[in-house]
């Protein structure tokens, strides 16, 4: 009988130390970015030109001032939106 539970302390014994070798290491915090998850997007830090506007900007990525304006209209009517200044 006691060498049964003395194998049986081993056993237990031996599996935690196993358990805790094959853990894996738990994965970095979320990159945050300006309140925003930002590990599902590509994301371009850039600074903006003196006279740059909001379509020079989005132009250069293919975005056409249709959908810009839309961006805009739909910018004014988002809570906690600053004013913008036109051309600036």
């Amino acid at each position: 009988m006691k060498q049964f539970l003395t194998l049986l302390l081993l056993f237990c014994a031996l599996a935690g130390l196993a358990c805790k070798s094959r853990r894996t290491p738990p994965p970095p915090p979320p990159t945050i970015l300006f309140g925003i998850v930002a590990d599902p997007y590509r994301v371009e830090m850039r600074e903006v030109e003196p006279g740059q506007t909001l379509g020079h900007i989005l132009d250069g990525y293919g975005i056409f001032p249709r959908q810009v304006y839309r961006l805009e209209q739909a910018a004014d009517s988002a809570p906690g939106f600053k004013k913008k200044k036109i051309g600036t």
